[in-house]
């Protein structure tokens, strides 16, 4: 028809939106392409999504972070996390708004059931109608079950400092009481690390030591102390009063050649290690001798120096024992006869070089001070679980670690003799 106007083609106006070759505005490119009749979508803007570093990272838990700015359209984000860069997790689920805004947006999602020890990739993922943006990749690394929590002591004589201390015992008020072996006394700190009190001097007298070494509190909150030169133990009340004491000198029936650990069983009856005889006592809780297990020897049921003791729920005792062969933790029941052994002679998983110091959980897994820089974790069947601790001064390493106790609340403290110091680890 003469004189029809005709609406221009797309072609004719995205030709000549190019012909400019980046003169034009952009604002002009938008209108002429909407003139064109491009589809809006095609303009909108994808979210900005930038990964940031984890947070309140845990044995098994963390918090992952990120910021978003949806750049004006309705957005969506999750995380994804996994031990490898193709993830396979996300949080949330469904995906989450942060709604239309222009500016970025803190986000943030925690995580768990993650493995303790254990190196994760995570990122952000954001979407809009105008695409889905993906931050760059990040990894944390869950700690170690346990954790280092804090450490008190150092080298000196000084009230709060240790001369290599040795043996640890938790009262029911959480106080720790520590022995001194060169200081040739106890002291004792609050759940804190803060320095209370002490008692002993050295000596032979009644109330004097010559060498602390194992220490163990009875129900009744009285504290029994292994008096190692002077080859006896030691009973005292809260107050560190002097009660009576138990042993002398010697190889016979209730008599020590260097006596080292001590425990309590159930029923109040107290087991001490006589480590230069190669066997363990049994006293009453008046200090009486009842029996006793162990000789010399590579043999089960022998031993070649052994040291600490703990006595687990259904009674049975575990001895770490330290010789040329042996290096390994024998069980035996009630009565000292032999059930069981575990490790040998390395550096490697469930072995040791100088088994020392030993303790059990609330759910009955054994935890063994190695004089080699470490704590290993055994079940029941003495079984390899795990291990914490390196060789080192600082937070978390030992310079040959040796008592062990548990709080109240199931977290371990740790002698560690050589650095002169007391560590606390937190369990999950």
């Amino acid at each position: 028809m003469h004189g029809e106007i005709r609406a221009p083609r797309q072609e004719t106006f995205i030709q000549a939106a190019r012909s400019f070759r980046g003169r034009l505005a952009p604002l002009a490119v938008v209108a002429l392409c909407v003139l064109a009749g491009t589809p809006s979508s095609a303009l909108a803007s994808s979210p900005a999504a930038t990964t940031e570093a984890a947070t309140e990272v845990g044995i098994d838990t963390a918090t992952l972070n990120a910021s978003v700015n949806p750049e004006g359209l309705e957005t969506t984000y999750r995380f994804e996390y996994g031990e490898t860069t193709s993830y396979g997790t996300n949080v949330p689920v469904p995906d989450k708004s942060i709604g239309s805004g222009k500016s970025a947006v803190k986000v943030a999602e925690t995580v768990g059931a993650l493995t303790s020890g254990t190196t994760y990739h995570f990122r952000i993922a954001a979407s809009n109608s105008g695409g889905t943006s993906y931050g760059a990749d990040k990894t944390l690394t869950t700690e170690v079950d346990p954790r280092f929590s804090f450490a008190f002591g150092e080298k000196g004589t000084g009230n709060g400092q240790f001369e290599e201390p040795y043996g640890i015992a938790i009262d029911s008020s959480g106080n720790l009481w520590v022995t001194d072996y060169v200081n040739d006394r106890v002291q004792k700190f609050n759940s804190k690390g803060e320095y209370l009190s002490k008692l002993g001097t050295k000596g032979t007298g009644n109330g004097q030591f010559e060498g602390p070494w194992g220490i163990a509190i009875d129900s009744s909150g009285n504290l029994w102390v292994v008096d190692a030169l002077n080859n006896r133990v030691q009973k005292f009340n809260s107050k560190g009063e002097y009660l009576s004491k138990l042993g002398t000198k010697g190889t016979g029936n209730g008599q020590f050649e260097f006596p080292t650990g001590i425990a309590f069983d159930s029923s109040g009856n107290l087991w001490v290690v006589d480590h230069n005889n190669d066997r363990v006592q049994e006293f009453n809780s008046k200090g009486e001798y009842l029996s006793k297990f162990g000789s010399y020897g590579e043999g089960n049921g022998q031993f070649e120096g052994p040291y600490s003791i703990a006595i687990d729920s259904s009674g049975n005792l575990w001895v770490t024992d330290y010789g040329n062969a042996n290096r390994r933790v024998e069980e035996f029941n009630s009565k000292g006869e032999y059930l069981s052994k575990f490790g040998s002679y390395g550096t490697g998983n469930g072995q040791f070089v100088t088994p020392a110091g030993i303790a059990i959980d609330s759910s009955g897994n054994l935890w063994v001070a190695d004089y080699s820089d470490r704590v290993q974790e055994f079940n029941s069947k003495g079984e390899y679980l795990s291990k914490f601790g390196t060789k080192g001064t600082g937070n978390g390493q030992f310079l040959a670690p040796w008592g062990i106790a548990f709080d109240s609340s199931g977290n371990p403290w740790v002698v560690d003799t050589l650095n002169y110091r007391v560590q606390k680890w937190v369990l999950k």
